[in-house]
């Protein structure tokens, strides 16, 4: 997986954000639920973009590296 291919999922998903998310709420959750690699990203690589809106972009690229680690195995 590549960072474009999981950015354009999630900007296909995104649409369907409850209204009092934030876009990195959202970005967690969606990670999490499709890959569960959210959490990895949060507390081993220490991005965090549930509370910071600012890290999408970093937690994005992140989690590509943790599914592909999990994809290989």
């Amino acid at each position: 997986m590549t960072y474009e291919e999981l950015k354009s999922e999630i900007d296909k998903a995104i649409v369907n954000k409850p209204k009092e998310w934030r876009n990195g709420q959202f970005v967690f959750n969606y990670i999490d639920a499709q890959y569960q690699v959210a959490r990895c990203v949060q507390f081993v690589s220490h991005i965090d973009c549930f509370y910071l809106d600012d890290n999408i972009d970093d937690f994005i690229k992140e989690s590509v590296e943790w599914i592909n680690k999990f994809q290989k195995k």
